[in-house]
C-alpha cells in the first residue's frame, strides 16, 4: 500500500504555513510601522483576484468551449495562455493603479499595492494548493488497500503521485515560494511607476515581458513540450531573479520623479 512520508507532510505544511502567513506578517509590520495602509494592499489584491485569477479562468474556460481538444489547436492553446496571464494580469494591475492612482501616489503605496497583488497569488498558487495536498496525504495514509482500490481511478493516480515526490521537493518549494513573492511584488511595482511617472511609461512593456517569461515553462508544457525539470528551475528562478532585479533598477531611475496626479476641474 502506497503512503505519503511523514517528512513530505511535514514539509508540506511548513510551506504551507509559511506561504499564508509571510504576507499578513510582512503586511501587519509594514502597517504597524504606518509605512503602509491596509486599504492600499486591498486593491492590489483586489487587482489579482478580479484580472489574474477570475478574468484569466473564464477566458480560458471559453477558449477551451471552442477547442475541446488540445490536438485541434496547440498554438491556439500556447496563445491563450500568454494572454490569459501576462496581458490580462499586466492590464490589471495598471488599470488598478491608474484608476486608484490618487491613492498609490505615495513611495509606500507602491509596497502595499504590491504586497496585496503578490500576496492573494502565493496563497492562491501555493498555500491553499499545498494545505489540500497534506489533507490529501493524511487522508490516503489511512486508507486500507480495499478502500484505495475502489477510489476514482483519476483521483487514485493523484494521490499515487503525490505518494511519489520526495521530500526534499518541498525545500525547493519554499525557495520557489520566496522567489515567486518577491516577483510578483517586484512586476507590480514596475507597473506602479509606469503609471504614476510619466517617464517610466515604457517599463509597462518591461513587465509584461517579465509576466510573459512567468509563463513561458507552464505553456510550453502545457502543448505537450517536454522540458527537463532542471531547465525549467532554471529559466523559472532566473525569470523571477530577473523580474526583481529590474524593479530594483527602475524603481533607483523613476522614483524621483514627480508623480502624476488626477486633474481637478475649476
Amino acid at each position: 500500500m502506497i503512503s505519503v512520508s511523514i517528512w513530505s507532510i511535514i514539509f508540506m505544511s511548513v510551506v504551507a504555513v509559511i506561504a499564508f502567513f509571510l504576507p499578513i506578517v510582512l503586511l501587519f509590520l509594514l502597517e504597524k510601522s504606518n509605512q503602509i495602509k491596509l486599504s492600499v494592499s486591498i486593491i492590489g489584491a483586489g487587482a489579482y483576484f478580479v484580472f489574474a485569477f477570475l478574468l484569466s479562468f473564464l477566458l480560458k474556460r471559453a477558449i477551451s468551449g471552442i477547442f475541446p481538444s488540445l490536438d485541434q489547436a496547440p498554438a491556439g492553446y500556447l496563445a491563450a495562455i500568454f494572454v490569459c496571464d501576462p496581458l490580462i494580469t499586466t492590464a490589471g494591475v495598471a488599470l488598478a493603479a491608474y484608476f486608484f492612482r490618487d491613492k498609490l501616489r505615495l513611495t509606500a503605496d507602491s509596497f502595499g499595492f504590491a504586497i496585496g497583488f503578490a500576496a492573494v497569488a502565493l496563497w492562491l498558487q501555493t498555500a491553499i494548493p499545498l494545505t489540500a495536498n497534506v489533507f490529501s496525504a493524511l487522508s490516503l495514509n489511512e486508507l486500507s488497500q480495499v478502500e484505495f482500490d475502489l477510489l476514482n481511478p483519476e483521483y487514485a493516480k493523484t494521490l499515487t503521485e503525490l505518494a511519489l515526490i520526495p521530500a526534499y521537493t518541498y525545500i525547493v518549494t519554499l525557495f520557489s515560494t520566496l522567489l515567486l513573492f518577491a516577483a510578483n511584488a517586484a512586476v507590480c511595482v514596475i507597473v506602479w511607476l509606469a503609471v504614476t511617472r510619466s517617464r517610466a511609461r515604457w517599463t509597462l512593456a518591461a513587465a509584461l515581458l517579465l509576466r510573459t517569461l512567468f509563463s513561458l515553462i507552464p505553456a510550453l508544457e502545457a502543448v505537450g513540450v517536454e522540458i527537463h525539470i532542471t531547465v525549467a528551475l532554471i529559466v523559472t528562478y532566473a525569470g523571477y531573479a530577473l523580474a526583481v532585479a529590474s524593479a530594483v533598477v527602475i524603481w533607483k531611475k523613476y522614483i524621483n520623479y514627480k508623480p502624476e496626479m488626477k486633474k481637478v476641474k475649476k
